[in-house]
């Protein structure tokens, strides 16, 4: 039996690429056949590299070529010079840094097992893997700078609820340039790994806006000459829906309307305020101090003095004619307050009811609830009236 080591650079189209920042070594286990040996060990490669990376390769004649060329002699180890590195980087998107044969069969086919070391690309930041990935489209609408800014602001708030995965579908053109400039020679091999890394959206966020803009007249009163003006405050109104992109059902829609100034501003935020407390509440991760609650969300999406109900969650329910998950009873248990907004999180207070003894293992998601109620301003109490003074006469007395 021989023993051959190989180090290679494979790269295929739209699979995964490592950089040294954001490389990771991962080990792959795998059993190929081939007419040869180096047939065999060359399936093997791309049966890794397909695994890794997610991408049917197998069919690509040039990659294979490319792949299979480097496979030969009994050396121990080979590796690639970088004329060879940058003419294989041309197909790539991952990097097979090596591998060992573990056992080879005789005759034909010859079958192989081989343990392929691959550095795959690994997005920086924490739940780029669980968080549903959202995309905010421009709203269909004849207002341009309102559409922009009602885009901007929903994306903000989903960024700052930390919920959702945000990816960008509007920055294209500085996207290109960037992706240009790491496939030029003047970015080292290893950056060129961040080529093909971009990631689909599960749900788009789309719509239609509405803007009346305010107006303001004037009139002169013939008798007089006075000028009096009249103004209208503007308004707006916007439909929204949220689309699952793999089957395109329309998981989430509504509709808000708006007055006065900043209406599209404060629209935006509500919109991605719903979007988000629809798929994702709001929860209470520590409840054993009343005076000090924690909530597992803050930055722009909170501030002090709103106030939540806070719902136990229970018993799950199922529709009987669609057998569809409809949620989970939800028992209040008390009114909070949030008292301290942190970038993260928050920090609340309970105003009225109970929570849970500390311990306890139950789940507990917050729901608007109605402001504070306004205070009666103090009455100011009457002075007492003061006793007349009154100057006694000398007959008086």
């Amino acid at each position: 039996m021989r023993k051959v080591g190989l180090i290679v650079l494979l790269c295929v189209a739209g699979a995964f690429c490592a950089s040294a920042v954001a490389a990771a070594p991962r080990e792959v286990d795998i059993t190929a056949t081939g007419l040869t040996r180096q047939d065999a060990i060359t399936q093997g490669l791309v049966q890794a590299l397909e695994q890794v990376s997610g991408v049917a390769i197998g069919s690509t004649k040039s990659a294979r070529t490319e792949l299979s060329s480097t496979v030969t002699g009994d050396k121990q180890e080979t590796t690639l010079a970088q004329q060879q590195q940058s003419a294989t980087l041309k197909l790539t998107g991952g990097i097979v840094n090596s591998y060992r044969v573990i056992d080879a069969s005789d005759g034909v086919p010859i079958t192989v097992r081989l343990v392929v070391t691959v550095e795959v690309f690994e997005a920086k930041g924490l739940g780029n893997e669980t968080r549903r990935r959202i995309a905010v489209a421009f709203f269909a609408g004849k207002a341009g700078s309102s559409v922009q800014r009602l885009h901007d602001r929903i994306v903000t708030r989903l960024v700052q609820g930390r919920r959702f995965a945000v990816v960008d579908r509007s920055e294209n053109t500085l996207y290109a340039q960037e992706m240009a400039l790491l496939q030029s020679g003047n970015a080292p091999l290893t950056e060129r790994a961040r080529v093909g890394q971009v990631i689909g959206a599960d749900y788009v966020v789309t719509g239609k806006l509405r803007v009346i803009e305010g107006t303001q007249s004037s009139r002169v009163i013939g008798l007089t000459g006075e000028i009096v003006t009249t103004s209208t405050d503007g308004s707006a109104d916007v439909e929204f829906q949220v689309i699952e992109i793999a089957t395109r059902q329309i998981k989430w829609a509504g509709s808000i309307s708006s007055a006065g100034d900043n209406s599209v501003e404060r629209m935006g935020g509500q919109i991605a305020d719903e979007i988000t407390q629809t798929i994702y509440p709001m929860r209470l991760i520590k409840f054993d101090n009343p005076a000090a609650l924690v909530v597992n969300q803050g930055g722009e999406t909170l501030r002090a003095g709103q106030r939540f109900r806070a719902l136990v969650l229970g018993e799950a329910m199922t529709d009987p004619y669609t057998h569809e998950p409809l949620g989970q009873l939800e028992q209040q248990a008390g009114i909070i307050e949030i008292t301290q907004v942190e970038a993260k999180m928050s920090y609340a207070q309970v105003v009225s009811g109970h929570m849970p003894l500390p311990g306890a293992d139950v789940a507990i998601v917050l729901r608007p609830a109605p402001p504070a109620p306004a205070r009666a301003p103090a009455r100011r109490q009457s002075p007492t009236p003061e006793a007349p003074t009154v100057t006694k006469l000398p007959f008086d007395r």
